[in-house]
């Protein structure tokens, strides 16, 4: 049986390959409200209430803020869904860029990334979206949400993040 070719893919075919995978952050949030771990964005609970459930990955404050998952081997990934937080700061959450890259950025910091979605304004309290990539499939293995411009106390809160793919297709 030959590889699955993209006009081919059902919805229901596409799986969250981001599940409990390595994750990291351009920086963490640890405060007075909790901790805010890059994990906590690939932990399955999707609860958009950071204070009450602690699971929201959180940066700290700054201009630029990163977010990334390592989906541990290259896949064909077709879009992202992300969840954003609901009890307070939810519009700390736009103009973000959402990049699929075959190599890591962190450890090889000339690494292109492929756009595969750029979010214009503010995402809503304890929404959930799932942002299609625009030239679906992007093939890669690390999967990076950048905020945008920022008003230096922005910081980048994903409840969750979910990375619809499937196996490789070449």
């Amino acid at each position: 049986m030959g590889a699955r070719t993209f006009s081919k893919i059902r919805k229901d075919e596409l799986k969250d390959v981001a599940l409990h995978k390595n994750t990291t952050q351009s920086s963490t949030y640890s405060g007075r409200f909790g901790y805010g771990g890059a994990e906590l964005a690939v932990d399955g609970d999707s609860n958009p209430d950071f204070d009450r459930s602690g699971s929201c990955s959180v940066t700290g404050e700054g201009q630029t803020h990163w977010w990334q998952v390592d989906l541990a081997s290259t896949f064909s990934v077709f879009s992202v869904t992300i969840t954003n937080r609901g009890d307070c700061c939810a519009e700390r959450l736009h103009d973000f860029d959402i990049h699929v890259y075959g190599e890591d950025p962190v450890t090889n910091q000339i690494a292109s990334g492929t756009l595969c979605h750029h979010y214009n304004g503010h995402m809503g309290a304890g929404v959930t979206e799932d942002l299609p990539c625009y030239y679906a499939p992007i093939s890669g293995r690390f999967v990076r949400v950048t905020n945008g411009v920022t008003d230096g106390d922005d910081t980048l809160t994903l409840c969750e993040v979910q990375v619809m793919a499937v196996a490789f297709i070449e």
